[in-house]
This record gives C-alpha cells, structure tokens and sequence, in this order.
C-alpha cells in the first residue's frame, strides 16, 4: 500500500482508480478503528462451509449461517461490498477452531488452526440468487429487513497473509465479528458515488460537480458576484471570497485562525438561502464534528435573526410599510424572506391552505419569518432522546459515549421537532402523529401481541414527520458522516423534498478526503460546493500509521490548496480571509510570517483592547503570560499538570459519536 502512488496528487485521473486507492486506505483505516474500539461479538460453535472453488485473486472462500434473533438481538449489521467503493471487506472475521473438552490448553496452543477474513456478501439464504443486505445505519432497518426470515448467510474470503497455512478444519468455529464502523462504510458510499456507473438506459454517468472537482476537472474561473453586499459588515477580503464563492462553481475559501471563517460561512449561506427563494431547493452544511456543526448553527441563526429584524425595522420605520399584508392591522412582527411584513398568527393561517407566500406566491418555508434552520443528528443521539423498546436489548455492548444534544440545539434538532417537542413553535400535523405514536409504543408492553403493529405505525409516522420538517428548512446543518443517515437520504428522496443546491463544508482540514466526499457526492445537483478551512492547522486524526502515510492524512482541502500553489487553474478556486481579530500582535507575529507568508494582517482592533487582570511581576505589559503553579517541596510531578487534547471523545475529531 505504502509503495502505491498515492492518491494525494493533483493530477487529473480516472474515477475508478480514484474509488480503488482511496478505498484501500479506508480499509485500513476502518480495520485499525475496529481493532481499537474492541467493539467484536463472539459467535459460538459455527458451522462453516468451506467453497471449492476461490476467489479471482486465490483467497480462500467460506460461509456459514447466522440466526436472526441472534442478529436483532446483537445488533449485527452484515452486508455486502460496495465495490465501486473500492471496499475489499465489508467487516472482518478473526475463526478459531473450537475447543475440544478433552484436549489441553498447553496441546490446542499448538494444534488449532486461526485464521483472518473479510465478508465480501451477506444475504438470504432462501431468497434465489442470494439477495445482498445493504448498508443499515438504524437499528430498525435490521428488524425490518429480516422480518419472517429464518437466517442470514455470511460469506468471506480468506486473508491467507494473516492466517495459518493449511486447510481449515471441518469442526465447527469460535468466530469473532469485527464490525467496520458506520463512517467507513459512508465513506464507501461516497467514493462509490463519484466512481458510478451509467444508467441501464444510457452510456454516460450522470454529471456531479464533486466529482468534477476531486478528479481535477474544473475550469478556471475569476468570476465574481457583483451584487452590493455593504450591509453585512464585512471586511475586504471576507466580501471577496463571498462574491468569488457566489460565481464559482467550487471555492476553498482559506480561513486563518481568527479570520471569521464561521460568520463568513454564515454570511455566504444566508445570502444563497435567499437567492434560493422561489424553488425547493435548500443548502447543505457539513461539518466533521458535531461541536463545528452546532456551532455554525448558532452562529447562522443569529445572523439571520438580526438581518431580518433590521430588515423589518427598515419595512416599518424607513419604507412607511407598517400594515400586515393579509390582515391590513398595525405593527406587523415577522418579515418574511421573500421580503414582505406580516402578522406571524396571519402567516400561519395562510400557510394552512398553501406553502405559498400570499404576496409574492413564492414558497414560504419559515411561518415565524425569516430562514428555517434545522440540525440533522446521528441516529445513535436520536435514539438517546427517544428510545425505542426492544423485545431484545444488548445494553453492553456499546462501546462509545453518545453525543447528546444540547438543550439549547433541542428546538432546531429534526428529531426533537418530529416528536412536537419544542415548545417555542407551532409542531406540524406529522409531528403531533409522531408524538402520539411513540406515547402510544411506550405504553405498550413488549410482550404484547400487538407491540410490532405499534412499533411499524409509530415508523411510518417518524418517517412522515421527517419528510415535512426537511421539505420546510432553507438550510440543513449536520456532520459529514451524519448526512448519510438513511432516515435523511429517505426524506430527501420524498415529494416535494428540497434539492440540495449548495454544499458547505467547515472545517474541511480535519477531514479526510472521503469523509469530505459524504456531503458532496450526496447532492447530484449542486451548483456549489464551498470548503471553509485551514491546512496549516489539525490535520485528520488517523488510527492507521500506514494509511496516514500513504495519503489519507492529507485531507481534500490541504490537496487542492497545495495544488493551487503550482496551478493557475487550481489558484482560481482558493480566496484568503487574511484579516484576524483573536490574537495580540505579539503573539500573532510568528504564525503571520511563518505559516501565512505574511499574507495575513491583524485588525486594529486587536492592539486596542483593554490590559488583562494579569500583570507581568516585572512590570510593563506581556502578550502571553506564563503562571507557574508550583510550589516549594512539590513533587516534580505536582508541578505541571498536562491536559490531552480530545480528539476521540464524544463530539472531538475521530469519534464515532459524531456519525
């Protein structure tokens, strides 16, 4: 692997040698994350049969069977291989020969075949041609596709590299299930994307603007939006990179730290929310952390909460438009996006009988004014804050913390809408039903005969809840990973669901290539993609010293930025924001010369702030002030205290929460 040319280059190449060396590295990587998290499952006394025939490259092949109680009851998610991915196992397999009672521990050392493997198919034994299980990220997706099926039939191939010479033997097997983590298996997903292939009714693959710009085949551009955008405060270059990412198709907009990146994200995508006015089409931001996520929520939404209220001032005060549009009273409360002024309870009435605005006959997604705003969470949270009963429940075999959500994110998290849990506004139809459903699931015992009639009923309602909320929001905030949710693709996939028309990915550094792709290559009509990001910052956090080594530590953002160093084409794509506002001049000074080649200035407001409670013991006035702790007759252990940064706790870069 290390020896292969690695797929952090430049050059333009091939989607399928693209998906095949990106694969590969995610491969290890999943293999070194599910080594580590010691989340397996041991499978007893299995049955397998041995295949005489091998595989295409000589491997081995085997399968046995698996009951399916056994799998609702332990979570195992067996599929098949996305092999346009460039996926070699879709999970793995440590098989052991099984103890014989009589033997010794001391001759079994010695005598007993091991071996490693990789599922290459999963299906249904008595379904012809076997049918192959997909990807299944909730746990229902497992209950209801083994619903009245008796087993499920795992096959595999052989790691001969990593497993005893000889034959296996034909007693019965301890086998260890090493599942691959959902984040891998999106990323498969991804790649397989911009490798896919052409419909049965046509020889060419659809157009998709990721994959245009991972296989280096965009165009130069220097277009730039002309638009007045005087009104938003922005500095010079914070306005450049926004009128750049207006026109271009792709944009890296490089952020250093304290530069602004997040009001400028918040900024740029107000401003397509509203151009989106008039069709269903909303914006997709992404972000590898839940952390970034909700804080580029919060961020958006007080923009958009102060944009619109001085616009409704504006209306009332300067224009003398200070009458409901519906009603004809006084001292209207919400102006709209589409830019008219309303009573909010007139909005609401009106929105009753059509989607409409009553003015402009625009669609109106948003009854209280303004943009709606909703954050899509993992399904592992959502089922923290709901609950589902099992008949079975594993309770110890989850092997990471949950994310949950902030009190403060409740009232924009789609779950907590879909269950009419937010009392700061008015729940939909589907969302009462939702509420209902689940009130009336908890009720029911589990023993009960009719407790899978309310369990179906109350997923088709979370599904219907689901389809509304996403068919209203402007803007959807969620992870890389969490954007490939299958309870998301299914409402993106519903009547009158919003085509994704912007991609907005931050804190694009930290996220490896394929991660990155998640958002991307899930929206097929994009018209922009926008990475926010730093490659002078924290790079993606690996498990895999080989994969990070032969490319994967290189996230897409670091590659093209490099890239548009040497490539006028490339350079054409990546705009500054070279005024900061965090650090002291003095502390600045180093990081502005040596990582920014002084492109980066500080803004006057930085040397103008008030002195610190702290004060040099020497006097005068000090940029970064060192306080030692210690005291006599410490131990030298007392003396510093050292805090590890989290990278894979709940929410930090490379934890598994965040899918």
């Amino acid at each position: 692997v290390v020896a292969m040319k690695s797929p952090a280059h430049s050059a333009p190449m091939e989607a399928a040698a693209y998906a095949a060396r990106w694969g590969v590295l995610v491969d290890l990587e999943a293999a070194a994350s599910a080594v580590e998290s010691n989340d397996s499952r041991l499978l007893f006394n299995v049955f397998v049969a041995w295949e005489p025939k091998k595989s295409a490259d000589g491997r081995l092949r085997g399968h046995f069977h698996v009951p399916v109680g056994l799998v609702r009851g332990h979570k195992l998610k067996f599929r098949g291989l996305l092999s346009r991915g460039g996926e070699r196992g879709s999970s793995w397999l440590c098989l052991r020969q099984s103890s014989a009672p009589t033997q010794s521990q001391e001759s079994l050392r010695h005598q007993d075949w091991a071996g490693h493997a990789r599922i290459t198919q999963a299906g249904f034994p008595e379904d012809e041609g076997q049918e192959v299980l997909g990807l299944q990220d909730e746990d229902d997706d497992v209950i209801n596709k083994t619903n009245g099926r008796r087993s499920i039939c795992v096959h595999f191939e052989i790691l001969s590299e990593a497993s005893d010479a000889g034959m296996p033997p034909s007693a019965p097997m301890l086998v260890e299930y090493l599942p691959k983590s959902l984040s891998y298996s999106c990323m498969h997903m991804a790649l397989a994307e911009i490798n896919a292939a052409p419909p049965q009714d046509s020889d060419e693959v659809p157009p998709l603007l990721a994959r245009d710009l991972v296989l280096g085949r965009l165009p130069s551009s220097t277009a730039a939006d002309g638009a007045d955008f005087g009104h938003w405060g922005l500095n010079a270059s914070q306005e450049f990179s926004i009128r750049r990412a207006l026109a271009s198709p792709c944009m890296l907009l490089h952020g250093p730290p304290g530069t602004g990146k997040t009001h400028t994200a918040a900024v740029l995508m107000t401003i397509f929310a509203q151009r989106n006015l008039g069709s269903r089409c909303a914006i997709l931001f992404a972000a590898p952390t839940n952390r970034a996520a909700d804080c580029a929520l919060l961020c958006t939404n007080r923009l958009c909460e102060k944009h619109f209220a001085e616009r409704l001032r504006a209306r009332v005060e300067e224009d003398g438009d200070s009458e409901c549009a519906i009603c004809l009273e006084r001292a209207p409360d919400i102006v709209t996006a589409c830019g008219h002024v309303f009573h909010r309870s007139c909005v609401a009435l009106s929105l009753q009988e059509s989607g409409l605005c009553p003015m402009c006959r625009q669609v109106l997604k948003q009854p209280g004014g303004g943009l709606r705003v909703v954050r899509v969470y993992g399904a592992d949270t959502e089922k923290q804050d709901f609950p589902v009963p099992r008949r079975v429940e594993h309770r110890g075999i989850q092997t990471f913390k949950v994310q949950t959500v902030p009190d403060n994110m409740r009232r924009f998290s789609l779950h907590w809408r879909c269950h009419a849990m937010v009392p700061e506004e008015e729940a939909s139809d589907e969302a009462l039903a939702t509420r209902a459903a689940y009130e009336q699931l908890r009720a029911t015992d589990v023993r009960s005969p009719s407790f899978d009639e309310r369990r179906t009923e109350y997923q088709i309602a979370l599904a219907k809840a689901r389809a509304a909320e996403i068919r209203q929001a402007d803007i959807i905030f969620t992870t890389c990973v969490s954007s490939r949710r299958t309870a998301f693709l299914e409402a993106l996939s519903q009547k009158g669901a919003p085509e994704i028309r912007q991609v907005v990915l931050d804190e694009a550094g930290q996220s490896p290539e394929p991660e990155a792709l998640c958002p991307m290559a899930l929206a097929k009509g994009a018209r922009h993609i926008v990475l926010f990001g730093d490659h002078r910052q924290l790079r993606p956090i690996l498990r895999s010293k080989i994969a990070e080594e032969a490319g994967l530590g290189v996230s897409l953002f670091e590659r093209l930025a490099v890239a548009s160093e040497v490539s006028p084409q490339m350079s054409s794509h990546v705009a500054l924001l070279a005024q900061q506002y965090r650090m002291h001049p003095d502390i600045s000074k180093f990081p502005r010369s040596f990582f920014y080649g002084g492109k980066v200035v500080d803004d006057k407001s930085v040397s103008e702030r008030l002195p610190g409670v702290l004060r040099h013991p020497l006097g005068g006035s000090a940029a970064f002030l060192m306080w030692d702790a210690g005291s006599d007759g410490a131990q030298q252990g007392d003396m510093e205290q050292l805090q590890k940064v989290r990278t894979v706790g709940a929410g930090g870069v490379g934890s598994r929460a965040n899918a």
